[in-house]
């Protein structure tokens, strides 16, 4: 946990362009979603994360960027959790339903497994 929570303030704190795009290939969502909200990462990065297959990340990175894309379609863009403004260094601490139900975040039947899509099991 203190490893993603390092990670998390990093991506929040840096303005190098590499390191961002390093830290958008983190397995934890929160990371990518940390990255996705820092204004000094590239479009590139951001057109990326824009199809992550948690829709937490992909909904911040299409704020975001330039280029738009059309999320309006997914039932997930109704989830507060999608829209939740809280720091991702501290999701856990502050809020019951991340604290609780860490599966609230398996957006669309999907798992984040680096950049690709895995169909989630059952």
């Amino acid at each position: 946990m203190e490893k993603c929570v390092e990670n998390i303030i990093k991506a929040k704190r840096s303005n190098d362009v590499r390191e961002l795009d390093e830290l958008s290939n983190s397995f934890d969502y929160k990371v990518r979603r940390a990255v996705a909200r820092n204004p000094n990462t590239s479009q590139e990065t951001l057109n990326i994360l824009q199809h992550d297959p948690s829709f937490n990340v992909a909904f911040i990175a299409n704020i975001h960027a330039v280029e738009k894309i059309d999320l309006n379609d997914s039932l997930s863009s109704k989830n507060p959790c999608v829209m939740c403004e809280k720091d991702e260094s501290t999701y856990n601490i502050e809020c019951p339903n991340c604290r609780n139900d860490s599966y609230s975040r398996i957006i669309d039947g999907y798992i984040p497994f680096g950049k690709e899509k895995v169909r989630q099991a059952g």
